[in-house]
């Protein structure tokens, strides 16, 4: 049995009926691709000013089911929390767990092999 797509307005309607404290979750339609996204006001964590931050953009198929449309905006926010969570989270006044190292950086760490384990 296959499943019928959705239109947009279909998915945006779900989308609206997600709620989750103080963020919004938006249904956003690039060309014809779909994307749900997390959005709040909260203090950035570098400047310290009150702003609109966004999370990640979650493809959502024109094929998905209501629960897995809805399960996409329950990962959206926790992963949204768990971002931050690690922006704010300092040791010795840095943020040893922040999101937005650079890749090629975290590489070189990586290769640096300097390893806290027990003996």
């Amino acid at each position: 049995m296959s499943q019928e797509s959705k239109t947009f307005e279909e998915v945006r309607e779900i989308v609206f009926r997600v709620k989750f404290r103080y963020m919004r979750i938006t249904a956003i339609d690039k060309n014809g691709t779909w994307f749900l996204q997390v959005q709040y006001e909260d203090n950035d964590v570098s400047s310290g000013e009150n702003k609109e931050q966004h999370g990640r953009k979650w493809y959502i198929s024109p094929y998905a089911t209501e629960s897995e449309i809805v399960q996409t905006a329950f990962k959206a926010v926790l992963t949204s929390q768990e971002h931050i969570a690690r922006e704010w989270f300092t040791y010795k006044g840095r943020r040893v767990f922040q999101p937005h190292y650079n890749v090629n950086d975290l590489i070189k760490l990586c290769d640096e092999k300097n390893l806290d384990l027990r003996k």
